[in-house]
């Protein structure tokens, strides 16, 4: 696996062209949102047990704070 790049000038000094996390995600209310939908939609596919999907958002919402190139926005402090 190779991780996105946190930001944009990151992203431009590497000349990678897939897009930052920061340009994924401006806000974390935003990678919130993606988050609860993708897991959503992995249990409605039965890729996941609904028993798993809150455990599961946990995780990814406290990584994804944990990269610190996610703008924390009102809505998620």
């Amino acid at each position: 696996m190779i991780a996105f790049p946190k930001t944009k000038a990151d992203r431009l000094g590497s000349g990678d062209p897939r897009l930052s996390v920061e340009e994924r995600y401006p806000s974390f209310s935003i990678y919130e949102t993606r988050v609860k939908n993708a897991v959503e939609d992995m249990v409605a596919k039965r890729l996941m047990l609904r028993e798993d999907a809150g455990p599961a958002v946990a995780r990814l919402l406290k990584a994804g704070e944990a990269t610190g190139a996610i703008a924390m926005d009102a809505a998620s402090k």
